[in-house]
């Protein structure tokens, strides 16, 4: 069931399961940096104490991950953006397609009058 909601305009909600998810924000700090917090959720172990527990556990996987995904964005070069610039986007890449159809609306609203 693995699933990744896009929430606009900058939560992303990775749902690994029916019991567990993993809550990306991406906290703009200026224009060339962003601070990304995570939050791991589950709703397997309902003893509150062995919940909280296993999300302290869960998270430095979380985090290694997160790092291995830094050294890609770090060397990235920032280019422009749209939903039509000849890009083969696949099933994965939903959260991309709909982050730029929200901005392209967002971008039309602010040019009306």
């Amino acid at each position: 069931m693995n699933n990744l909601e896009f929430i606009f305009p900058n939560l992303w909600q990775n749902y690994i399961s029916e019991k567990v998810r993993i809550l990306a924000a991406f906290v703009p700090v200026d224009e060339e940096h962003s601070l990304l917090y995570l939050r791991f959720y589950q709703n397997f172990m309902r003893l509150p104490v062995l919940g909280n527990l296993l999300a302290r556990l869960a998270m430095p996987s979380n985090l290694y991950i997160a790092h291995e995904d830094r050294r890609v964005v770090i060397t990235q070069q920032p280019k422009a953006s749209g939903l039509k610039i000849g890009e083969i986007l696949i099933q994965g890449d939903l959260p991309i397609i709909e982050y730029r159809k929200k901005r392209l609306a967002l971008q039309k609203l602010s040019e009306q009058p």
